[in-house]
């Protein structure tokens, strides 16, 4: 696991634009200030997109899905799912 906030923010932000999503804010790991940069026919395509990721991530780890949001961590999950990819992707 990454302990440099820089590069883990860049991992995630590669493995989100990777994804095809808008990736998430360091500060707050959602991505509602980059949809309200765009135009509502966008946001809508993005939302869209970012809900698939979601109910694929969801799929194959029920258990700590359910867990995270019962925790309101949803955006955390998330994004840990992104770190994971963003690794990967750097490793060759």
């Amino acid at each position: 696991m990454i302990n440099d906030t820089g590069l883990r923010d860049l991992i995630i932000t590669l493995a989100a634009l990777e994804h095809g999503i808008i990736p998430p804010t360091s500060e707050t790991g959602s991505v509602d200030a980059g949809l309200a940069q765009l135009p509502p026919s966008e946001q809508r395509t993005a939302r869209r997109k970012y809900r698939k990721l979601k109910r694929k991530i969801k799929k194959g780890n029920e258990f700590m899905y359910s867990a995270s949001k019962r925790e309101g961590r949803l955006n955390s999950f998330i994004n840990r799912h992104l770190l994971l990819v963003g690794e990967e992707m750097t490793r060759g």
